[in-house]
């Protein structure tokens, strides 16, 4: 009994912490559009064993999972999401997996182009994420756009 209080007393402190970090946006285009841009890091979670389904304490475990998470655009108007997943160890930090997802909701567009590794050290990862947003109208000759922004926006990763 002494055993599972003290286990779940270990569990209620390993909650996700949400760390919200407001951060300029680096394209000219930001006067064009009011788009607002947010940065989230997840702290990382400690193992759970398979078996018993409760944490896992190691003494001289440094490796921490974190997801890194920028918007660009308002949610559900017109958005394009960076997502980045990596394992960092004291030593350097390495790339588990990253996509982008966009959405939108007429007459507003956006569209996600690519999100690619720029350059690297031990301790950072650089990447830059390419977008299209744009406003678009239905005719009877098919879509005009009124506005369209191709954007360019560097991460660094820490």
């Amino acid at each position: 009994m002494k055993k599972r209080k003290i286990l779940s007393a270990l569990v209620l402190p390993i909650a996700l912490s949400l760390v919200f970090v407001s951060s300029p946006n680096v394209s000219a285009a930001e006067t064009v559009s009011a788009s607002t841009q947010e940065f989230l890091k997840v702290a990382s979670v400690a193992p759970v064993s398979e078996n018993t389904g409760v944490p896992m304490l190691r003494a001289a475990s440094t490796t921490k999972y974190n997801k890194y998470q920028w918007t660009r655009g308002v949610n559900p108007l017109m958005y394009v999401k960076d997502v980045i997943y990596t394992k960092e160890t004291s030593t350097s930090i390495q790339e588990t997996s990253k996509y982008q997802q966009s959405g939108y909701i007429l007459p507003y567009y956006a569209s996600h182009k690519g999100l690619t590794r720029s350059s690297s050290g031990a301790k950072w990862i650089k990447y830059q994420s390419k977008k299209v947003m744009s406003i678009k109208y239905p005719t009877p000759w098919g879509q005009t756009t009124l506005i369209k922004n191709n954007l360019v926006d560097y991460r660094t990763v820490q």
